[in-house]
């Protein structure tokens, strides 16, 4: 008489190579992206730093030179007012003081050259328009290629990892490709070519909002590498979050039809804790056993969910196999 029982197996492993090989894809094409932006927009920032300012400063400068010290100071104050009128007739397009006396159409051609000599605006719109249209076709070329190859390795680590899983467990298998599973292949390359494209799309919203802000407010060019430098660490963060749930993910779902189409339905919870905060709902759920069909239910969000499933979800399974014991 036999009497069949279950046991669980060792929980599927992280795929860490896996996680650090999508994260460095990842990291070339934002840093050479980076590069070329700030190597551009310092450029044209330059080109265009104001000339007219610093024209008429050179010739208060020069005037100076057999001037007593006490009027210099009158004539340094000059200066700073000087600044100060074309500024504000930047900012409202209005004639300054020392211009009043000024012929009409002079004062026009005068204006017309401080307004196009202090923005360089319309000049880095145009540029971040060109790196946005020129790194948004590298960024889908790019997030084909890389979503394809980390999808085909997310599968080639699954049957390892599960083959060796079985065997432990006194089962032999040979996968093949399921309709179940080839859904599951693409939907895993579809979701990452959107993320990977929305790197892209987030790091230019936020530079040219940088930019735009920088010229309104006489940003210098230091503070614009400043910026520059941190949108770069922030979009670096991203794409390291992108690496790291993305592999689980798609660990897990390659996993689970995996382990049904060897006619495996049930699997047990390993919570994970999270590298800052976990889910008091998956602590619960740590050891529960669950279908591979359907999951556990969430009440934070309402429906059935599998480990790995919500965004930034670290949590695995384990199998639940028969083991034959003879009496």
């Amino acid at each position: 008489m036999t009497k069949v029982k279950t046991k669980s197996t060792r929980q599927i492993a992280k795929n860490i190579s896996l996680q650090v090989w999508y994260r460095n894809e990842l990291a070339k094409a934002i840093k050479k992206m980076a590069t070329k932006t700030e190597k551009e927009i310092l450029k044209v920032w330059k080109q265009n730093t104001p000339k007219m300012t610093l024209k008429k400063e050179q010739a208060v400068f020069d005037s100076m030179q057999n001037v007593p010290g006490v009027q210099q100071d009158a004539v340094l104050s000059e200066i700073v007012c000087m600044q100060d009128a074309y500024s504000h007739a930047v900012r409202v397009k209005q004639k300054p003081r020392f211009l009043q006396a000024t012929a009409s159409v002079q004062q026009d051609a005068v204006l017309s050259e401080i307004v196009y000599d202090a923005s360089p605006a319309a000049s880095l719109a145009k540029v971040l328009t060109s790196l946005r249209h020129y790194f948004g076709t590298h960024f889908q070329t790019m997030a084909d290629r890389v979503s394809k190859k980390f999808t085909k390795k997310a599968l080639t680590g699954v049957n390892v990892n599960l083959k060796s899983i079985l065997q432990e467990e006194g089962f032999t298998v040979d996968f093949r490709l399921t309709r179940q599973l080839n859904d599951i292949l693409q939907a895993t390359i579809a979701e990452n070519v959107n993320l990977i494209k929305s790197i892209h799309g987030m790091y230019y919203d936020q530079v040219q909002t940088i930019v735009m802000q920088a010229v309104k407010n006489g940003r210098d060019m230091e503070y614009i590498k400043s910026e520059l430098m941190e949108r770069f660490r922030v979009t670096e963060r991203k794409a390291q979050i992108i690496a790291r749930d993305q592999t689980n993910k798609a660990t897990q779902a390659i996993s689970r039809a995996r382990a049904l189409e060897t006619g495996i339905t049930k699997a047990k919870w390993v919570h994970v804790p999270g590298a800052k905060t976990s889910r008091e709902e998956h602590k619960a759920f740590n050891g529960q056993e669950f279908d591979l069909t359907k999951g556990l239910y969430d009440k934070k969000v309402g429906k059935y969910i599998m480990p790995g499933e919500l965004i930034n979800c670290n949590c695995r399974f384990k199998l639940v196999v028969p083991s034959v014991e003879k009496k």
